[in-house]
């Protein structure tokens, strides 16, 4: 996703000055910092503002942004799509103003919205409707993680976090009114349901992937033969991700964090916390207690 969006700044940018925009500063989430800091700005700017104009750059962005590979649903009216969406106009509950680029529904928005606002890890992974996952990262993610669930007799969702994380540009966030080893040792125990799941997931990513980039890029399947390459090549385990926030209560931390951080003998747990803004994933990497952001 870095590199594809790397590519997209020009259509990004494009898009915004088509629609009329001043381009925002946005508070950064996930790994949307450094390179990708005007990137991640413009879309929020499109996601946060509506325009009726229907550029080539509008029409590519809303196609690749409502891709169901980032969720079930759209979240909110656009120019292109003004009514099948999740959020209906005048809903006074949540944020349901048209947007020129929407975000997307998952299955933690909606579990998120089911135990809101009182969040908690195991609130949240109970909500979730496992008859309604999607094809989309975060249902492979929650699909996972039940398979962990079932050995380990406890909820402890690293791959769904990985996933929002991921997704964090694209998923609707609930708004009611430390680094591998060096070395790994794999084992692979994949259901069949879960590589398939796999798959598909992958393939909505190629096909998104091949539709609108400019450069190839290779995405390879998560296979026993090659997962422990990927693991190499892949950036630390530890995100966090901004999953929803509390502007109802009137709390002083209103954003609700998961994060992956490192227990010791090699297992990762996921923990939640709220914080009085949006806690990157460079953040949490560089700090790594939630009690700190307080």
């Amino acid at each position: 996703m870095k590199r594809f969006e790397a590519e997209l700044f020009s259509v990004a940018d494009q898009a915004v000055r088509d629609a009329g925009f001043e381009i925002g500063n946005y508070p950064k989430e996930g790994y949307y910092y450094d390179e990708l800091a005007g990137f991640f700005d413009r879309i929020r700017t499109l996601q946060n503002n509506f325009s009726d104009t229907l550029s080539t750059a509008i029409r590519e962005l809303h196609q690749i942004y409502t891709d169901p590979v980032f969720g079930i649903e759209q979240a909110r009216s656009t120019a292109l799509n003004p009514d099948d969406v999740y959020y209906k106009r005048g809903d006074a509950l949540h944020r349901s103003q048209p947007v020129t680029i929407s975000t997307m529904i998952d299955p933690v928005t909606v579990a998120s919205e089911r135990t809101s606002p009182n969040w908690t890890i195991n609130k949240i992974v109970s909500a979730v409707d496992r008859d309604n996952l999607g094809v989309c990262l975060v249902g492979l993610g929650v699909m996972v993680d039940d398979v962990e669930k079932e050995k380990m007799g406890k909820d402890n969702p690293l791959a769904t976090c990985m996933a929002c994380e991921t997704t964090v540009l694209t998923r609707e966030v609930c708004l009611p009114m430390a680094a591998l080893p060096m070395k790994v040792e794999v084992e692979w125990k994949v259901s069949p349901e879960v590589e398939e799941y796999g798959k598909k997931v992958v393939d909505g990513y190629r096909s998104l992937f091949d539709k609108h980039s400019r450069v190839q890029l290779q995405l390879p399947y998560v296979t026993a033969e090659n997962v422990e390459r990927l693991l190499d090549d892949a950036p630390s385990i530890e995100r966090c991700v901004n999953l929803n926030a509390d502007f109802l209560t009137g709390r002083s931390d209103p954003y609700y964090h998961w994060a992956i951080g490192y227990s010791g003998n090699d297992v990762y747990r996921v923990v939640d916390f709220f914080a009085d803004r949006m806690v990157t994933t460079q953040e949490w990497q560089e700090r790594r207690d939630p009690h700190l952001f307080e």
